[in-house]
Formats: C-alpha cells, sequence, structure tokens
C-alpha cells in the first residue's frame, strides 16, 4: 500500500533543469511521480511491470506490449540518472513483466542543498491523476516552478520537450487552449525604433484580471468575440468580402462589422484549415494589418476601441433575434 504521509509528490528542480545531469524527459518524469505516489511509509516501492501499467493514470501507447517497454526505457532513464535505487538482485536492463522491483528514490541527491537546483514543486496526488497524459505533466510541472508564473520561450519549450521551435508552439497552445496550464501573454515594448514582444509566463492557474498583460486582455477580448460570432454564425457574400479586403489593404478605419468577418474568417480556418481564395486574401491582409496597429503608437487604443464596437455590434445583432 502506497504511504499516505503527505498527498503530493516532490518535484525537484533538478530534474527539469536544462543544464542539469540529472534533468529527465517526460516519461521518466511520469514513472518518477508513479512511484513516488505509491512509495511505502519506508519509502520503498515494491511493484514489477505488469502492476505499473495499471496504477499509472495514463497509458504511454494505447497497445500494452508498447506501453511495458516504455516504462522499462523510464526505468533505465531514472537508473542510469542515479534517482531510481535498486534494491534487490535484478538487471533492470533485461527485466521481465512478471520480475519483482524493489526500489527507492534518490532523495538524498535532489534534494543535495549544495546544488543551486535543490528546491522542489509540490504535485499535488488529485492532480497528477488528471492528466490526460506524461506531456501534459511535464508541461504543468515546468509551469509550476515558479509561484508567480514561469517566463518560457517557445524556443526554451522547444529544448525542455525535445521537439522542434514550431511543434513546441502547437503544443503549448494546445495545453493552454486544454486548461493544463494558463499564459499570460508578453506585451509589446518599444526597443529603439522597434515593437519587440517580451516572452509568455505560464501559470497552473488562472491569472487574475489585474495582473494579465495588455495583450492578454486583448486575447481575452478576442476569444469572446469569437465566442460570439460562433453563436451569431455571421454569413457574408463575396461582394462584403471584396469591401472588406479594400479595408484591410488600406489605411482606412476599420469598422466593427470588417472585424467581425475577419473573426468569422479566422475561425473557419482553425476549424477546418481550408479557405477559399478571397477568404484567405482577407484572413492575410487583416493579420498583416492588424500586426501595424499592434505595433504603432496608440495601437493598443486603437484595437481596444475596435474590440468594443465589436462586441456592441454583436450583442446588438443578438438581440434581434
Amino acid at each position: 500500500m502506497a504511504s499516505q504521509q503527505n498527498d503530493f509528490i516532490k518535484v525537484f528542480d533538478k530534474m527539469l533543469q536544462l543544464n542539469s545531469k540529472h534533468r529527465l524527459n517526460e516519461n521518466e518524469l511520469y514513472i518518477y511521480c508513479v512511484l513516488h505516489k505509491e512509495e511505502k511509509f519506508n519509502k520503498t516501492v515494491s511493484t514489477i511491470l505488469d502492476l505499473l501499467t495499471l496504477v499509472m493514470p495514463s497509458p504511454f501507447v494505447k497497445t500494452e506490449k508498447d506501453n511495458k517497454a516504455k516504462i522499462k526505457e523510464a526505468l533505465i532513464g531514472l537508473y542510469e540518472k542515479n534517482i531510481l535505487i535498486v534494491h534487490n538482485d535484478i538487471d533492470i536492463y533485461n527485466l521481465k513483466a512478471k520480475t519483482l522491483l524493489i526500489v527507492s528514490l534518490n532523495y538524498d541527491l535532489l534534494s543535495r542543498s549544495n546544488s543551486k537546483h535543490s528546491g522542489f514543486e509540490r504535485l499535488y496526488y488529485n492532480k497528477f491523476n488528471q492528466f490526460d497524459s506524461a506531456r501534459d505533466c511535464f508541461i504543468y510541472c515546468h509551469a509550476a516552478k515558479w509561484s508567480k508564473g514561469s517566463t518560457i520561450s517557445y524556443k526554451q519549450w522547444a529544448e525542455f520537450l525535445d521537439v522542434t521551435d514550431r511543434q513546441a508552439k502547437n503544443i503549448i497552445k494546445d495545453a493552454v487552449q486544454r486548461g493544463v496550464i494558463y499564459v499570460n501573454t508578453g506585451d509589446y515594448i518599444k526597443n529603439d525604433d522597434k515593437y519587440i514582444q517580451e516572452m509568455n509566463t505560464y501559470h497552473t492557474d488562472a491569472v487574475d484580471e489585474a495582473n494579465k498583460t495588455e495583450r492578454q486582455k486583448k486575447k481575452d477580448n478576442e476569444e469572446e468575440i469569437k465566442q460570439n460570432v460562433r453563436a451569431a454564425s455571421y454569413e457574408y457574400d463575396e461582394f462584403e468580402l471584396k469591401e472588406a479586403l479594400k479595408v484591410f489593404k488600406s489605411k482606412q478605419k476599420i469598422d466593427a462589422y470588417e472585424y467581425v468577418i475577419y473573426q468569422t474568417i479566422e475561425d473557419k480556418y482553425n476549424r477546418s484549415k481550408h479557405l477559399d481564395k478571397n477568404e484567405m486574401s482577407v484572413y492575410v491582409a487583416a493579420n498583416e494589418r492588424f500586426d501595424q496597429i499592434r505595433k504603432s503608437e496608440k495601437g493598443n487604443g486603437k484595437l481596444d476601441n475596435l474590440y468594443r464596437r465589436a462586441k456592441r455590434l454583436l450583442a446588438d445583432e443578438s438581440a434581434m433575434f
């Protein structure tokens, strides 16, 4: 029976640091958490591969054989990084499904104070059990490192996850969308004559409105408008698309209805990844125009005003039905 002395898992900083020789990949961290949760009062775990497949909240892969192979690989990784101590006389490199494994986790090494990475975060059992995958657990632990949020670039996420920068961006955006972690999007700041975006900060709880960046508030407004657009089921014809394209390509003031057309097109693109030629022209031109406004002087105020007008338009349209 697992110990109930503590209801949380200690996720040590040195297991997450890029420059640490004890850094774990997502599968190793997940099995570490499973073993931590299954500890007895004497801090040991007696188990077999077959049992680990049953007690892990989410399998690595669907097929049992492949899942056991990945568990074994993770155990070997923990052993080679000196985090897993094996107490019985077995060959961990030739572990069989029914082989008894008596192990403990090397807390002495992980908590050693002569290292600058000797702290840990608490991952509570009920939260761990909610993760849909080892990757979700891994992402959450990285976001949990700092109480005021972890500032991480997509390039750093790519290094943590061992994927390309583009893949990391998609993975993290998906994690945010599913509520695994929360993001406070970096503001645009002026640096000499250019506007650059500060790095995003990631949190394990929703960010209070008072602590949100201006950019995040705008993204929240955009999301609210998108949801209202879906509910309103807006339709547009070819003439309206051409008129909207003229506005987005020029320096004319963007009307609320043109913004709603853009959001309708963006929603269609996000759902189906398919737009016709005219829709794609509006989508590209609008994004370029919004990017120019965002980086211009008083651009934030202009976009705020546009969001408010779009909200009023959607509210007025909804009231008519």
